[in-house]
């Protein structure tokens, strides 16, 4: 299941004059009772995946960057973005959420071994045996745990300040063919719809497996 967290606000950013926010989120292996797990084969398991911010008043964005990483915390993507656009009230970012083989261990007649590094309780796994061999395989997934950061300048149609935002961190996934319809740039799409409505689900931080509040941060003002 997604755990998306509380958005957290750092500050602002005076050498890029904007405000900076981050969504951390992360993919928990909880399989039954309807949870959704990651498959223990390696592959992909959709189209790309979708991590989001939502501001209850419009912004500009400035930067944007988005990384990725697996169970283990090694880093599997980091790209940045800079180009300011808006005033949305949400943007987004594509997460590649690729499945793949994190350890192998094996054993029998022949010998035994492994390779790659990474296992846990937490993972997948798919356990083979048979001609007096056996092999045992852990898997990962590129985009287990992720962080978005976005630096932004409110966009009032009255006014330079808000008194006041809420904001929240947002996933969406799926897993068909079809996949999202992003618009304005994807993947670092500033709006984003669902081409088949049976195949994804989006969960904001405080609807997701682990239920978190809003962000609400004090006074705003346009520089």
């Amino acid at each position: 299941m997604v755990d998306v967290d509380t958005p957290v606000y750092n500050g602002y950013d005076s050498t890029l004059k904007a405000y900076h926010f981050t969504v951390n989120g992360r993919w928990r292996a909880v399989c039954g009772d309807g949870k959704f797990c990651w498959p223990a084969i390696a592959g992909d398991i959709g189209s790309d995946d979708a991590v989001g911010i939502h501001f209850n008043g419009s912004m500009q964005v400035k930067q944007e960057r988005v990384r990725t990483w697996g169970y283990c915390g090694n880093l599997t993507s980091d790209r940045t973005r800079t180009s300011p656009s808006g005033g949305f009230f949400d943007y987004y970012a594509a997460v590649n959420d690729q499945v793949y083989e994190s350890r192998r261990e094996w054993g029998g007649i022949a010998g035994s071994g492994s390779s790659g590094s990474c296992k846990s309780s937490y993972l997948p796994t798919a356990m083979h045996q048979g001609g007096g061999a056996w092999v045992n395989q852990w898997f990962d997934m590129t985009g287990q745990h992720f962080t978005y950061d976005v630096w932004v300048n409110p966009a009032p149609t009255s006014g330079t300040c808000y008194s006041h935002v809420y904001v929240k961190g947002e996933y969406t996934h799926t897993w068909s063919t079809q996949g999202l319809s992003f618009s304005l740039g994807y993947p670092w799409g500033v709006g984003v719809g669902v081409v088949d409505g049976s195949s994804d689900f989006s969960v904001y931080q405080d609807g997701d497996g682990y239920h978190d509040p809003d962000l609400v941060t004090g006074q705003l003002c346009r520089h």
